[in-house]
């Protein structure tokens, strides 16, 4: 796995397997000045290794990404 730290704060990654996964899951990394949903927030992170467990993603991630897989157990669904 070769992740690179980008000046975000969050991860870009080198791995043609990797780039496939980030983008399929729009993984990106959030504005210093945007608050609210992130990856460390979402219910598919792992604290301390920073790995995302989703099954689209499986990539190391900071608190400062975030992707369409975001989900919290505390988030209201438009639809339900």
């Amino acid at each position: 796995m070769a992740d690179v730290p980008n000046k975000l704060n969050g991860l870009n990654y080198t791995e043609p397997d990797e780039q496939r996964r980030a983008k399929v899951s729009d993984l990106i990394t959030l504005p210093a000045d945007i608050a609210g949903t992130n990856c460390g927030n979402c219910m598919f992170f792992t604290p301390g290794n920073g790995f995302c467990r989703h099954a689209a993603v499986q990539l190391t991630v900071t608190q400062r990404m975030c992707c369409k897989f975001w989900k919290n157990a505390k988030q209201l669904n438009s639809w339900e």
